[in-house]
């Protein structure tokens, strides 16, 4: 029988996303006793990753651990603990941003990797639960409402009640503008904040398919563009304002209205809570990731190979190149032109599969697809509304500047890096996702028409395609 897959598909190298998959087996079974599901299926090919794992299980598995976080003591626990990991990973940012990797022997450099890498993975193994929690719970609130209530409601009930990362950013860059619209550039004052503004917010274009630290020239010319576009960052600030007291108050009625029990409004607000979990998660992850990239840069510089390669290298295989192992060259060049790689929920291992064995354990995995008649696929409402209009499809961030106003931007997925785009669309549709995603969660503030986990949105329709987005109704039909 096929499988009803859930997928996960971005660019990316597999050295920067290896720990963070790993993570959903095995150590994520290990904390809470459940995980996403028994395998993790990844898929590398051509500078992109398909991870796949079963739907129903995963979201049977988040419904199991649902009570625990339900349960307020055990709830705090763990967000205490998340709390206590977070704490530790950002002190590890910290120590290891501020070495110089050149001067280190490659015993030393060694020692620094196993050491973030570990506490990474435990820092994962608690993270990874959001998407459980996200898939699960949203289950559980659909069978609790009517099939009336959950197209009337299940859009704001699910909708966040509290400021992302993207949103405290944005108004402290916001107070940045306002200063040197009012002191200039060359204010001291200015200069001070936006090299603080900097310091805090480099990461926020990484990305597993890439990362850059951003300087304040570059804070120093957005800034001038804003200024530029005349932009009332005062009313931005006061609608986004607006906007989250207006969920708040329309959740409230709602769950008055629909005389929902304690474990329902418990439930809600779990869900809410955990839009800012994994905005937070997000956060670090990205700044993680300016972290993997470091090391492997320094590993290429000091095996004269290129860093793009070495990016395809697995994580044991930096480990031998630093304990003084051949560079296997040959092997890493094929995992970048296809590589399979599967994790499991008994151990921390991997079985991984090169070439012509990668193309045949592919076929034993999978079943074909013959996406060609499609008109009209589905999939969930993140926010709702109706738009008809030209299809523009973004797969990475490099591509946000061919977005024109109103088009409908398709993509597998979002990330912070694909705001500007997003904030030009009348509507976003995307391959994967859950309520607590990145799309779901602009669209909702941008308040444009979004439907994801659509699946094979970005196989189906091609750029110019005229096609209609009908939230409400998770619907996106074409037209022409």
């Amino acid at each position: 029988m096929k499988k009803n897959w859930w997928t996960w598909e971005r660019p990316s190298a597999i050295h920067i996303i290896y720990t963070a998959a790993l993570s959903a087996t095995a150590p994520l079974k290990k904390r809470f006793g459940e995980c996403y599901d028994k395998q993790l299926y990844g898929f590398f090919k051509d500078g992109m990753i398909r991870w796949i794992c079963d739907l129903d299980e995963l979201i049977d598995n988040g419904k199991k651990i649902i009570p625990m976080f339900l349960n307020k003591k055990k709830y705090e626990r763990v967000i205490c603990e998340w709390k206590r990991k977070c704490s530790e990973i950002k002190k590890e940012f910290k120590k290891i941003n501020s070495l110089n990797l050149e001067s280190l022997s490659d015993e030393k450099l060694l020692k620094i990797y196993n050491e973030f890498d570990k506490n990474y993975l435990d820092w994962w193994g608690i993270g990874q639960v959001a998407e459980m929690i996200s898939y699960g719970g949203e289950d559980i609130l659909k069978e609790r409402l009517t099939k009336e209530q959950f197209r009337m409601y299940f859009n704001i009930l699910v909708t966040p009640t509290k400021k992302s990362a993207a949103n405290n950013e944005e108004e402290e860059f916001f107070e940045l503008v306002k200063l040197a619209d009012k002191k200039g550039f060359k204010d001291s004052g200015f200069k001070k904040k936006v090299k603080n503004h900097a310091k805090r917010y480099y990461w926020i274009q990484n990305s597993f398919g890439g990362t850059k630290v951003l300087d304040e020239k570059f804070f120093i010319e957005k800034a001038k563009k804003q200024l530029k576009d005349n932009a009332d960052v005062d009313k931005l600030v006061e609608d986004n304002e607006k906007r989250l007291e207006s969920v708040k108050k329309e959740k409230k009625q709602i769950l008055k209205q629909i005389n929902a029990d304690k474990e329902t409004i418990k439930l809600v607000s779990l869900l809410d809570d955990f839009c800012l979990f994994q905005d937070e998660r997000k956060s670090l992850d990205m700044q993680a990731n300016g972290i993997l990239d470091s090391f492997c840069r320094e590993v290429a510089r000091r095996k004269n190979v290129e860093f793009h390669l070495l990016e395809y290298a697995l994580p044991d295989q930096i480990r031998d190149i630093l304990s003084g192992e051949d560079l296997p060259l040959e092997l890493i060049k094929e995992q970048k032109k296809r590589c399979i790689v599967i994790f499991n929920d008994k151990d921390y291992t991997s079985e991984v599969f090169i070439g012509k064995e990668a193309r045949k354990k592919e076929k034993e995995i999978l079943s074909k697809e013959d996406l060609k008649e499609y008109t009209e696929i589905m999939g969930m409402c993140a926010s709702t509304g109706r738009y008809i209009g030209k299809v523009n499809k973004i797969l990475t961030a490099k591509e946000i500047d061919k977005m024109e106003e109103g088009d409908i931007l398709v993509s597998t997925m979002t990330t912070p890096n694909f705001v500007p785009a997003m904030k030009k669309a009348g509507a976003i549709v995307t391959d994967e996702g859950g309520i607590t995603c990145h799309a779901a969660i602009v669209s909702r503030e941008l308040g444009i028409p979004c439907v994801i986990g659509t699946k094979v949105a970005t196989k189906v329709f091609e750029d110019g395609m005229e096609v209609e987005v009908r939230a409400n109704h998770g619907v996106v039909r074409i037209i022409k």
